[in-house]
């Protein structure tokens, strides 16, 4: 299936890039009518963070002289929901995603982009860890952290030069912190086969 998808997606390509390539220029034209031409101010209403609605004056002068509308490419081409339904229940088997409420709000009403942004805290997270350990100061495992994120971010920072040169006492502190995620990764684990154990038992026994 995930084949036959990339394949039809492929023949959309073209199109698609046509197509987001006629909107820049029919979006750049429009901003440049609206620089010579707006002469009172309109009311925008722009749809942010969290579903909440801003409202702002616009003016012609508001239009930047360089303005340059460009399309994300791909942004047109359909999106599956099965498929992104998919893609977060194996990010949820894997222990990238670890809170079940945002996990639950994604899979019906929520934006991808929630997930990539709370990911990219865990990351930052993991690299001041990193600064830390590189200099000899503590970094503390906690429970509510995305453990597979931080292994990955730290296990990066061990394949560069720069851990390479540190002292073995402190290479071993990046070992023990990584196994301390490796061991919380390991409960949460045992934990998601007893939930599912305890909802779906019968299928459970026939695995075995």
């Amino acid at each position: 299936m995930a084949y036959l998808r990339e394949n039809d997606e492929t023949r959309m390509n073209v199109l698609s890039r046509n197509w987001e390539e006629f909107i820049g220029k029919a979006l750049n034209y429009a901003l440049w009518l609206a620089r010579q031409f707006y002469t009172v101010p309109r009311v925008l209403r722009i749809l942010g963070d969290n579903a909440t609605w801003e409202t702002m004056l616009f003016k012609a002068s508001d239009v930047p002289i360089e303005a340059d509308v460009r399309v994300e490419p791909g942004s047109t081409l359909p999106k599956s929901e099965i498929y992104q339904q998919e893609f977060l229940m194996q990010l949820w088997a894997a222990g990238v995603i670890t809170d079940p409420r945002l996990l639950l709000r994604l899979t019906k009403f929520g934006n991808m982009e929630e997930i990539y942004n709370d990911m990219e805290l865990d990351t930052q997270q993991a690299q001041r860890e990193n600064n830390k350990m590189a200099n000899g100061e503590p970094a503390q495992v906690e429970d509510y952290q995305n453990h597979a994120i931080h292994i990955l971010e730290h296990n990066r920072f061990r394949k560069t030069v720069q851990y390479e040169e540190l002292p073995p006492e402190r290479k071993e502190v990046f070992r023990q912190h990584v196994a301390e995620h490796e061991a919380f990764m390991q409960l949460l684990a045992q934990r998601s086969q007893m939930m599912a154990q305890m909802v779906n038992p019968e299928q459970t026994k026939g695995g075995r």
